[in-house]
């Protein structure tokens, strides 16, 4: 079974370890099983390399199309693109190469300038693999993940290898000098048109965010779970999905997300994830998530085939949906009531002369569930570099923003997908393509003009899908097992209501346990992966110490220790720490 895939080039000599190679006259490629397949045009006068799929206005673009544009008429009209790719174009005439992302750098970019030789990739493993020395590594960064579970800005674990960042144009000369663009810049101007006007706005770019990524015929399919964000296609788009959802067992998730297949009569499929995924993910799943995620994203990987063998190629997913049209990633608290916590929350401010960065990391949802990552990591020094990092980045868009939200929705935007919660179907591209509509372009860019009041409960993402096909709004939620369109206090007096006929012996209805969600229960994985089981054991003696001497040995243990009692959900920090462990052991 294949775990990874890869597209190395370089202009350097190097060992071909691919399925596939190419050379140019002024480079070569070694890249394995990738979907799409890369599209590669190459004569006299330029190479043009495009991964994954440009959409236009209205539908896919044929890579044919490139063929009658220039290299400007290329650049010039990068802004217009929509879709998952980049695009690597050479000019031999000027021997000037172009490097270009999209708007979330979904297909990423890591680059490598050294001296007179550049190498770039697709996968920052193939460099770590290839290219970097011991003497090169750049450890602030391994710090930097364990304290935000992603790594920030354009760094990367060595000196001398960036992540070139979403929205932007790299352009490297013949005197290799480096010029890098930003072709698209967010605008924070807030929407004064009324609430129905913009419900009908989003709802129409909600349907063209779907319908763009279904204009090819392909053979689509979808993963649907039981929430609501992996709907929003099956409301727009009817009799073209076959549906998949996976999980550990058939539990309540899985009987809503086929009754919400079968609403309309799509076809749906139940995919068995191997209770020892994190056994069969160790290394190669480390790799494919580059150790700047959590490895078990790659658990997608394990079974692309059922995609496959169930004649699909091209799958959907509602991920990004709920954070950028919502408020499930702004800063935020669950209500307090009669020393009493409320499943109702309430938007948090920063204090008038608290540090912005600062109140970002303190506030941020994506953190640990159960541990502080500040007492993770022994030293300060690397929270202030982090804090003064991110304080630069503020200085960039502070000045356009129009509230402090503006910011704050930026900074979890930007570079989406160095997020620690960035789309696992993204790692299907080892088997099938993966295609997002909630990374829209166009829906990213009107997410920064919703008033943050519509934002806050769904207000306004709601009443758009209801618009498009209301049964889906009001069908039963996994998340909560009620009909997604409940406002908050609909959901406080119901869930009430129910908790009340629980006590009472009566037959009531109440949220979900790890159980009944797709993702398992967290105790139970160590249960079943004794390989993983046995490197937590041993983690009190892992060279992870040695390369890593500022990482709080005590406090890291005593999280393990919870996690082993089943007394603490430190799942994520286990993956990272694999994952830092597996891949310093390289060196």
């Amino acid at each position: 079974m294949n775990l990874e895939y890869s597209f190395y080039l370089s202009n350097k000599d190097f060992k071909k370890t691919c399925d596939y190679s190419m050379d140019f006259d002024w480079c070569s490629i070694d890249y394995s099983t990738l979907h799409p397949t890369p599209y590669i045009s190459d004569n006299s006068q330029r190479t043009l390399i495009v991964l994954g799929t440009v959409i236009g206005d209205e539908s896919v673009y044929k890579n044919d199309l490139f063929n009658q544009m220039s290299n400007s008429q290329i650049l010039e009209s990068v802004k217009s693109y929509n879709g998952q790719f980049a695009i690597i174009l050479y000019c031999k005439n000027d021997k000037r190469l172009s490097l270009i992302t999209d708007v979330t750098a979904s297909y990423p970019i890591f680059y490598r300038i050294d001296n007179q030789e550049i190498t770039l990739s697709l996968s920052y493993s193939d460099i770590w693999k290839r290219d970097v020395k011991c003497t090169e590594i750049n450890y602030s960064a391994f710090y930097e993940l364990f304290y935000l579970r992603r790594v920030f800005g354009a760094k990367t674990y060595d000196k001398k290898t960036k992540f070139l960042s979403a929205n932007s144009i790299l352009t490297l000369d013949s005197n290799y000098s480096v010029e890098i663009s930003k072709y698209r810049e967010f605008e924070f101007n807030k929407s004064t048109k009324s609430f129905d006007e913009q419900a009908h706005e989003l709802a129409d770019l909600i349907k063209k965010s779907v319908l763009r990524r279904i204009s090819d015929n392909k053979n689509y399919g979808l993963l649907l779970s039981g929430g609501l964000d992996s709907r929003v296609p099956l409301a727009v788009a009817k009799n073209v999905f076959k549906c998949f959802s996976a999980g550990y067992h058939k539990n309540s998730e899985y009987e809503v997300a086929k009754a919400v297949a079968a609403l309309e009569g799509h076809e749906h499929f139940y995919i068995q994830r191997p209770h020892d995924n994190y056994d069969q993910l160790m290394p190669n799943g480390v790799y494919l998530t580059d150790s700047m995620r959590e490895f078990h994203s790659a658990n997608w990987a394990l079974i692309v085939d059922q995609f496959k063998d169930n004649n699909v190629d091209t799958v959907l997913s509602g991920y990004a949906y709920d954070y950028l049209l919502g408020d499930n990633y702004l800063p935020r608290a669950k209500k307090k009531f009669l020393g009493k916590t409320l499943p109702i929350y309430e938007v948090l401010e920063p204090a008038s002369n608290q540090d912005f960065a600062e109140f970002f990391l303190n506030t941020i949802s994506w953190r640990y569930k159960s541990s502080n990552s500040k007492a993770l990591v022994s030293s300060d020094k690397y929270f202030e570099k982090i804090k003064t990092e991110i304080n630069e980045k503020v200085d960039t868009v502070k000045a356009r923003a129009t509230s402090y939200l503006d910011v704050y929705q930026f900074l979890t935007v930007d570079d989406l997908s160095r997020h620690s919660m960035y789309i696992e179907s993204s790692l299907l591209r080892v088997g099938v393509e993966d295609r997002v509509p909630g990374i829209d372009k166009d829906i990213i860019e009107y997410s920064f003009q919703i008033p943050y009041e519509y934002k806050f409960n769904y207000k306004l993402y709601k009443k758009a899908i209801e618009l498009i096909d209301p049964q889906y709004v009001h069908f039963i939620n996994a998340n909560t097992n009620y009909p997604a369109s409940l406002s908050p206090y609909h959901y406080l007096g119901t869930l009430a209501y129910n908790k009340i006929k629980a006590k009472a012996g009566f037959k009531a209805t109440l949220p979900p346990n790890d159980h009944n969600r797709s993702w398992g229960d967290p105790f139970e994985i160590l249960k079943r992966n004794p390989g993983l089981l046995g490197r937590v054991q041993s983690m009190e003696n892992s060279s992870l110490w040695d390369h890593l001497p500022d990482l709080n040995r005590t406090e890291i243990l005593k999280q393990l220790k919870l996690q082993l009692e089943g007394k603490a959900n430190n799942i994520p920090l286990v993956n990272l720490l694999v994952g830092a462990e597996l891949f310093l052991g390289e060196k």
